[in-house]
Parts: C-alpha cells; sequence; structure tokens
C-alpha cells in the first residue's frame, strides 16, 4: 500500500464529490413549464427529459393546465444539469381491444389510447425538443403542434 500525503486526504473526498449534491447523486435543478398543443394546454401528458450525458432521465406528468415539473431520483427535485432531448407522451383513455388487435385473451382487456399529438413527441429522435438545464430555476414551455 502506498502512503499518501496528509493534504491527500483533504483533497480526495472534495474530488470524489465534485459535480454531486450532498446525496451522493449528481447536480439537478428545478425545471417546470407548460405543454401545449395547437395552442391549448395539454392535461395529463408524460415530459420526459433525457440528458446527452447518459445519466438518470427526468419526467413529469401535466395537470389540468398542462404545468409539468420534473422529478429525477425523487418527486419534483429537479433534471441532471446539462444538454437534454425531449419527448411528449399523450394517450386518450384506455380503451376495449378492436377486432384483429392481440392482446392476452383476458375477457374485456383494455389497451392504451389512441395518440393525442402525433407520434413524432414520443422519441427523442423526432420530437425536435432539447433543452439545457442549468444551475438555478429553469422554465421551459413546450409549444407542440399538429
Amino acid at each position: 500500500m502506498i502512503p499518501l500525503r496528509p493534504s491527500l486526504w483533504l483533497i480526495l473526498p472534495a474530488w470524489f464529490c465534485c459535480g454531486c449534491t450532498g446525496d451522493g447523486l449528481p447536480d439537478r435543478a428545478p425545471v417546470s413549464g407548460i405543454v401545449t398543443f395547437n395552442g391549448r394546454p395539454l392535461a395529463e401528458a408524460t415530459v420526459t427529459f433525457l440528458p446527452a450525458s447518459g445519466a438518470q432521465a427526468a419526467t413529469g406528468r401535466t395537470n389540468g393546465e398542462g404545468r409539468y415539473v420534473l422529478g429525477t431520483f425523487s418527486t419534483d427535485d429537479g433534471a441532471v444539469l446539462g444538454p437534454h432531448r425531449i419527448t411528449v407522451l399523450a394517450h386518450g383513455p384506455d380503451r376495449p381491444l378492436r377486432p384483429g388487435e392481440m392482446g392476452s385473451g383476458i375477457p374485456g382487456e383494455l389497451t392504451r389510447g389512441d395518440p393525442l399529438i402525433p407520434t413524432r413527441y414520443f422519441a427523442p429522435e423526432t420530437s425536435g425538443l432539447a433543452r439545457e438545464v442549468v444551475a438555478g430555476k429553469n422554465e421551459f414551455d413546450l409549444e407542440l403542434k399538429d
């Protein structure tokens, strides 16, 4: 074992925590905003921020006014700092299977409702949505169109 200088014992803990919050997780910042579709608030949509760094994604759900607040490791704890690509998912209410659709065969089975927005917003490669999360408060309104 190689002995360390006493001054290194003071630096090592700070070096290991660099870029982390006091909870040992990556630095995050609050992120919120309003999602609209064709000028109207989009309720009950799932908003996901996917960090370019590959860190844990942040998600939030819109309320009746289209407002969302993101959480990464716990509810409303924000998103990891850095650039993100964004997805928005919005489906109608669950519905019965249509003739020809595959299911489990359980009588009365329901499947996810039809998309309420264009499916291009469902994938980060096609959504066209991206934002940079910085230290401090981040307010990102997302305007979706047909």
